[in-house]
C-alpha cells in the first residue's frame, strides 16, 4: 500500500515546489508569475505548450489512479522487468534529488526565470552556480525526475511520457538557445563553447 502512494507523493512534491511555489516566489519578487505558455501564434509552439500541460495532467492522474484504484487495467500495464525494490529506491532518490536541484536551478535564475520565451526582456545571462556545469540544468533535472517516476511507476504510460518529454525538452531548449543567442550575442556564444548543453562534456558549440 505504501509504495502505491510514493509516486503520487513525488508528483505532488514536484508540482508544489517546482511549479506553484516558484510561480508564487516569482510573483512576489517581480509582480508576474513568469509563465508564458500559449502566447505564441505559431501552431508548433501551441502543440509544444500543450504537451507541457499534458505532462503534468498525465503523471498526476496516473499516480492518483495507481494509488487509489490500483486494479484499473487502463493504467496498470506494468513493466515487470522494472519491478524491484532496488529500482523503486533509486526512483525515489532520483525524484527527490532532481526536485531539489531543479528548484535550486530556478532560484539561481532569479528574476530571469520564465516558462517560455519573452523576446522583450534582457534580464541577464546566468553562467554560474549549476549553470557553470550545464546550460540547461532545469530541463536536465526535469528529465531525471521523470526517469525516477518511471522507476517508481513502471508502466507503458510512464515510458511514453518520458519519450515525449525528451523531445519536448529538446524543442524548448532549441528555442531558448536561439533567443539567448539573439539577446546576448558573443557572450552567449562564448558560454556555449565552454559549457555543455545538458552535461559538462557534451553539447558544446564548436
Amino acid at each position: 500500500m505504501l509504495w502505491r502512494l510514493v509516486p503520487l507523493a513525488c508528483v505532488l512534491l514536484f508540482v508544489a515546489l517546482a511549479v506553484f511555489w516558484r510561480m508564487w516566489s516569482q510573483h512576489r519578487r517581480c509582480g508576474t508569475f513568469g509563465v508564458l505558455l500559449f502566447q505564441s501564434g505559431a501552431p508548433k509552439y501551441q502543440v509544444r505548450d500543450a504537451l507541457l500541460v499534458a505532462f503534468f495532467v498525465v503523471v498526476t492522474l496516473q499516480a492518483a489512479l495507481i494509488a487509489f484504484l490500483p486494479g484499473q487495467a487502463a493504467v496498470d500495464g506494468r513493466l515487470q522487468c522494472l519491478e524491484s525494490s532496488a529500482l523503486r529506491m533509486i526512483g525515489v532518490a532520483l525524484a527527490i534529488g532532481a526536485t531539489v536541484c531543479l528548484v535550486i536551478g530556478q532560484m539561481q535564475l532569479g528574476s530571469s526565470w520564465r516558462v517560455g520565451v519573452d523576446e522583450t526582456t534582457r534580464l541577464g545571462l546566468r553562467t554560474d552556480g549549476l549553470y557553470a556545469f550545464c546550460r540547461n540544468p532545469i530541463y536536465l533535472c526535469w528529465w531525471i525526475w521523470t526517469l525516477g517516476y518511471v522507476l517508481l511507476l513502471p508502466t507503458w504510460v510512464s515510458v511514453l511520457v518520458l519519450v515525449v518529454l525528451t523531445f519536448a525538452i529538446h524543442w524548448y531548449v532549441e528555442e531558448e538557445e536561439q533567443y539567448l543567442s539573439r539577446a546576448y550575442g558573443d557572450a552567449y556564444l562564448a558560454y556555449s563553447q565552454r559549457v555543455g548543453r545538458y552535461v559538462p562534456w557534451a553539447g558544446r558549440l564548436p
